[in-house]
This record gives structure tokens, sequence and C-alpha cells, in this order.
């Protein structure tokens, strides 16, 4: 039977909650970090996408109400009341009161006490259940990353994925009920039943349920934390877990180990118990405040003022946690709190000035200039400063990328720089050069900043583009890795002459345009239909076999390959050389310690399913993968199979890439710094280029080869009118192997470091 989604969420909100009453006339208007417990759950479902919500009030139904409706009408939300008159009687008798507002359709339900990480809820909202089921988040950690109450939890044992009993009860148990459900409308015949022998719990309905094996558990994910309210112990160890969770990824080492402190454990909360505090309203506090340290800046003061930057710059993470906390986060908000941000830095760049032009210490020291290298080091402050949150606005505008770093990161640095200004205050006391110090040390920093972003942005849309997001490297082995193309062009030219009757010039031309292909399917376009290509293609085979003892790799390679391991990226070489041929290549070499994977050519292998299969091995999709090759075909196998190309063309070597409009190093050494630069770059793609650059991801299952973009194309071979085999074919549909084992059918080796290290997206911010 198909699973459904829960089309409504449904809040229990109807008990009396006695331990509580010293902080609220009911439990759901106990207010927790700033927020009543009903107004928490009811924006914490909206914010996962639950559109209507049916909340059953009871203990004090009126005054639950009034404010159940006040919130939904400010966030928006559309909700539906009922009363369950006998609350004092069971939780599920007031599941059977949203019976009617519910109808016949699966819907998710929580308990009002309950607080629920934003991931859970969202994972609750997309939960399925099958007819006649119901589904229990439970949690097999037992609370204790919250540190739940193991006495008053609701334990639950398990059997496989089913439900086997659930009760506060239970001497032995697997797992804890979160109070959070997925249900079929099974679940109110199943209360009803219960009802009848005498239980009206929620539990009890669904133990009835769990006998006949319709339970189903989900299990909690890790980060995934819950806690329910019935203590004001539990509102205080709830509210203290809920602030240490707002700080940011973005956060500087002065903003995590300095100011979130303070903030979430002295601002923060003393501003949560001002009623009806709003975001914006702490962020303009955090105004009020730098604009205080200008104005005392300019009396002459400056540890004052220290003391307020260092408060404005507190309060500049409060209002963030305020928002977080209430889930009042807003786009506004965000535009309000960066420009106010920058129009406070400018201001207390100018009193500080004003402080150093005024000051007669400052003017003995440098002179009667003082007030001029005043200004000059307050603008030079204000410059940095402000181009930092500008080059971050319009790069991510612009050029739709953000700065990642721990100094030139998009909203990084701003603690920093006004920690720089603080301390300057403070040892201005002793003498105002410090204050002067301080300034020019902002200033620089800022601008160095700005600096290296440019060029960083500079080197990735420009000589850096097609190396920026490569997390692997995949290498051509002819010609790439080994110095074998001189050698093979000339065996295979002689038996186009010898054996096939080609003329020397043609073949040479011929040969070069195939190149990149094995040499089967170069003769299948060379003379197609020729009984003696078999003949031929053995001939070269055996040569070549004899002749690869004696092939050295390019001077360039071990380098490059031994940058490419330090730098953590995972590197395959493919091949239309037969596979052993290869991989005793690498080993007489010393090559493979730097090789994730060593491949080559097999029945029904080609280069394309190489490189097609190790890229789904490695778990990456294709354009975070680059493909290295000599030649036009080999620009085609990388396309086929989804993975950027950057040729080689040595200058020692014959360009057979000219005119090809390919990126191009000048040697494999060039392309691991590449590599290795833009893995160190700072730069991220973001919003539509993000888009852009990610790929679909490759099929690879037979019979799904259409999934796989396009075969590898034809380049045209030059037109001879009396060659008598003349003639293009394009291998347009070359077979798809899923094979990914071990041993002979898919020689491979790991290296000493042969995982993608992933990186998170970060959202732009000014800062």
């Amino acid at each position: 039977m198909p699973r459904t989604e829960p089309k409504r969420l449904v809040v229990l909100a109807s008990g009396v909650g006695s331990r509580l009453r010293a902080r609220a006339s009911a439990k759901p208007l106990a207010r927790l970090a700033g927020t009543s417990l009903i107004e928490r759950t009811l924006a914490a479902a909206q914010d996962a996408g639950f559109q209507q919500i049916v909340v059953v009030t009871g203990y004090r139904a009126a005054t639950v109400d009034r404010h159940v409706y006040e919130v939904a009408r400010r966030r928006g939300i559309t909700v539906t009341i009922v009363h369950n008159p006998r609350y004092e009687e069971g939780n599920g008798l007031s599941v059977l009161a949203a019976r009617e507002a519910v109808g016949e359709s699966p819907f998710a339900l929580v308990m009002g006490d309950h607080v629920f990480a934003p991931s859970l809820l969202r994972r609750l909202r997309r939960a399925q259940v099958r007819p006649g089921e119901v589904a229990v988040f439970v949690d097999r950690s037992l609370g204790t990353a919250v540190g739940v109450d193991a006495l008053d939890a609701m334990k639950v044992a398990l059997d496989g994925p089913h439900v086997c009993a659930i009760s506060k009860e239970l001497p032995a148990y697997d797992a804890f009920d979160v109070g959070a459900f997925v249900c079929s409308p099974a679940i109110f015949d199943a209360i009803e039943a219960a009802s009848e022998r005498g239980d009206t719990s929620l539990a009890a309905g669904v133990q009835l349920l769990a006998s006949r094996g319709a339970v189903r558990a989900v299990d909690v994910h890790e980060g995934e934390w819950w806690f329910d309210v019935d203590t004001p112990r539990d509102l205080r160890n709830g509210a203290r877990y809920l602030l240490r969770g707002t700080g940011k990824a973005l956060d500087g080492a002065v903003a995590a180990r300095v100011n979130r402190v303070l903030s979430q454990r002295v601002a923060t909360p003393a501003l949560l118990r001002l009623p009806n505090l709003t975001p914006n309203q702490v962020t303009l506090i955090a105004f009020a405040a730098a604009v205080a340290a200008t104005v005392t800046f300019a009396a002459g003061a400056p540890v004052v003022a220290a003391l307020l930057v260092w408060l404005a710059s507190v309060l500049d993470g409060s209002d963030g946690e305020v928002a977080r906390l209430t889930y009042r986060s807003s786009r506004y908000g965000g535009f309000l709190d960066a420009v106010l941000d920058r129009a406070a830095d400018a201001l207390l760049f100018t009193g500080a000035a004003i402080y150093l032009a005024r000051s007669a210490a400052f003017e003995d020291l440098v002179g009667p200039s003082h007030a001029v290298v005043a200004i000059a080091l307050a603008n030079l402050a204000i410059a940095g400063h402000v181009l930092v949150s500008y080059t971050s606005a319009k790069a991510a505008v612009d050029l739709h990328h953000s700065y990642e770093g721990a100094l030139v990161g998009s909203g990084h640095g701003r603690d920093l720089r006004l920690a720089i200004v603080t301390l300057g205050a403070l040892l201005a006391w002793f003498h105002p050069v410090w204050l002067a110090v301080a300034l020019a040390a902002v200033g620089v920093l800022g601008c160095w900043i700005v600096v290296v972003r440019l060029r960083a942005s500079w080197w990735v849309l420009g000589p850096g583009r097609p190396f920026e997001g490569v997390r692997a490297v995949a290498l051509d082995f002819d010609g790439t890795v080994a110095d074998s193309m001189g050698f093979l062009t000339d065996l295979a030219v002689q038996l186009l002459v010898d054996e096939l009757g080609f003329e020397r010039e043609v073949a040479l031309a011929r040969y070069r345009a195939t190149s990149g292909a094995d040499f089967r399917s170069q003769l299948e376009e060379l003379a197609p239909g020729d009984p003696r290509c078999a003949a031929v293609a053995r001939r070269f085979e055996e040569a070549k076999a004899q002749w690869m003892g004696r092939c050295q790799p390019f001077d360039d390679v071990p380098g490059a390959l031994r940058r490419l391991a330090a730098t953590g990226v995972p590197v395959l070489v493919c091949s239309s050389t037969r596979a052993e041929l290869v991989r005793a290549f690498c080993e007489r070499h010393g090559l493979e310690p730097y090789l994730t994977t060593v491949d080559g050519w097999a029945p029904e292998r080609d280069k394309r399913t190489q490189l097609a299969s190790w890229i789904r091995a490695q778990g990456l999709q294709g354009d975070e993968v680059v493909f290295v090759g000599d030649s036009r075909r080999d620009a085609d196998v990388a396309r086929a199979a989804g993975a950027r190309f950057v040729g080689v063309a040595r200058p020692d070597q014959p360009d057979l890439l000219a005119g090809s409009g390919a990126p191009v190093v000048a040697s494999l050494l060039e392309l691991a710094a590449a590599v290795e630069r833009a893995r160190r770059s700072p730069v991220r793609l973001t919003g539509e280029a993000a888009e852009k650059r990610a790929p679909r991801r490759l099929s690879l299952v037979e019979g799904e080869v259409g999934q796989v973009p396009g075969g590898v194309g034809v380049h045209e071979l030059p037109a001879v009118a009396h060659e008598r085999n003349g003639g293009d074919r394009a291998v347009r549909h070359p077979h798809v192997a899923v094979d990914l084992r071990t041993g002979p059918q898919r020689p491979g080796h790991a290296g000493p470091d042969h995982r993608v290290v992933r990186e998170h997206d970060r959202h732009t911010s000014l800062g």
C-alpha cells in the first residue's frame, strides 16, 4: 500500500502544567527564551512547511485561544483551534478532539510542551504512513544531547523497525518517544478502543496498534535534538541549550570565543526578558551603543569608548540570536543590520579621529600635522572596513560567488576589526598613539583582504576557471603520463602504409585526428569493413606490449602526482592501452602510490566507461573531476562522461589540440599547481553560478546509457579524394560497464588518500 505525507499538524496544548504555574497561567503560555511554548511550536511548524495547524486546548482555553489567535495573526499562520473539555483525563482525548478537524487524511502530531530541532520538524513534515499505520519518532540515544529526564520520558521497546511497547513504566526499553508522530486516522479508533478499557492516554492507543504490528519507529538523526518542558528547571536548561546553538558558521575567532560567550550568557538572555522585543530593535540598540562610543571618543574618554565599542560588538551578535531563538529572522532584518553596521563603523572611526586630532599628546608626538594624520588614518580604516563589506556584496550580486577563510571570508572580520579598535582605545589611556596604530591596523587589514579577494576573483574567473571546484583529477595515459605517442604514431603510420596501402602523409594526419581512442576503434574509422584490420590491430598491440617496457613517463609526471597527492586530490589514470600494460608501467616507475586508481582498456571498457565508472565510484559529480588529455578525442571522452577537460600541450610534443578552444596547460606541474590553488582559493560559487555549475549525476546502469551525456563525438578527418578507405564513422554509443569490483576485471589501487573532502556551502553575508 502506498504511503502518504501528513496534510496537517496537530498540536496538543491542553495540559495544566501545575509545576509551571509560577511562570505562566497555563503551560502553553510559559516563556522559553523569550517566546511562549505554543508560539515557539507554531513558528517552528510554519518554518518546517506545515500549512495547516490544529491546536487542541483545554486548561484555561479562553486565555490560550486568545494568545494562539494573536500569534497566528502576527505571523500569518493558518490555525484551527479545537477544545478538549476533558483535558484532565488523558491526552488521548485531546487527539480525539481533533478528529473532525483533520478528517480522513494522515496528520502529524506533536506535544505542545516539546521543543524540536528545525531539521526534525522538517523530516516530520515529509514522513509518510500507510493506511492503518502510525509512525513514532524515537531517540535511541535517550536524549543525552540535551539531558532529557529519563524518569519522565516515554519509553519505547523496539522489534526491528517496529514498536512493540510504549509506556513511561517500561522496565526494559530501547529508545525514548520524542513526542512527534505521523498518524493515519486509525489512531482515533485505537484511542477509543483503549478508552473503553479505561486508559484514555495517547500511549494506550499507540500500544493497541503496536500489538497489531502497525506502529513503525522512525529514528531521529544525529543533531536532531528535542526536549520537553515540565518544570522551571526544564525552562532554564532548555533556554541555555537553545542559546548555545545560536552561533553562526561565519563567526570569526573573536566572535566565537569572546563575543558569543557574553551575548549567549548575558546580553541575549537579558534582552529576551524585555516584552515583545524584536531583533530589529536589538540592532538599533547596538547602533546606539556605537553612536555613544563615538560621542565619548569625541569627548576625550577613550576607555569608556572602548567599553561601548565592545558592547556594540557583542550586541551585533545578539540581534541574530534573538531572531533565531524567536523565529523572527527576516531579509529586511539582515539588510538593516548590514546598513547600520557600516554606519556605526564609519562613526566610530570618525570619533577616534576627532579624539586624536584634539589630543595634545598625539600632537607632541606627530607635530603640527597631527590632525591631517588622524583624518588620514580614519579614512584608511573606513575605506578598508567598508570595502570588505562592499566586495562581499558585489561579489555575491555580480560574480555569484562568496569568500571563505578565517580572515578573507564573507561575513568574517568585523569582530576582529572592532576588537583592534577596542584594544587601541584602552591603550590610549597610556598614550593616544595606540589608537592611531589600531586605526592603521584596521585600514591595512581591510585593504589586504580586499586585494586578496580581487586577486582570487580574477584568477577564478580567468586563468583558474577550468579548475574551480575541482575535487579529483583523471589523467589519460598515452601522451599525457607516458611519453609513448612518438613510437605509437610511427608504428601506426607504418602499419597503415604497409598493410592498408595509405599514403604516409594521409596516414599520419588521420591517425592523429583519431588519437585518443584504442587502435581497434581507430581502424574502424580509418578503414571501415576492411578484413585486414583485425590482423593490423593484433600486430600493433604485440609491438606496443614489447616496446612499453622501454617507455618512460614525462619528466613532469612524478612531481605533479606527488603534489596532487599532497593536496589530497584523488587521481585516476585511464587509457586506451590494455589495463595490464598501464598497471605494469605505473608500478615500474613508482607512480602507483600517488594514484587512487589505475585503469585501462578491456573488452567493452573504453576510456569513457573507465572515467564515468570512476566518477561514480568516488561519489563525485562529473563537474568535480577534470580529465586531462592530449587530443580532441580526449575532450570528447570528458564531455561524454560529464567531466571537465583540460588539455596538455608540452612545448616539445605535437599539439593535437590546436584550434580546439579547450583550456590547455604546458605541463602537468602547471596543472597540479592550478588544482592546488583552486582548492586553497577563498572563492566559492553561490546562487545561479553554483546551479549552472552543478551537473546531473551520472547513471551507469546498463540500459540507462542515454542519461550519460552524449557519446564520443567525431572530429573531421582530412578530406582525401583518392583514398579508397576514406569516410568518417562516429562512435555514438560506446558500451557503459557497471562492474566496479576490484581485481582483474577492474584494476585499481587505493592510494594513501582516495577520499574527497567536501566543503560546506555558506551563504554570503556582509562583514
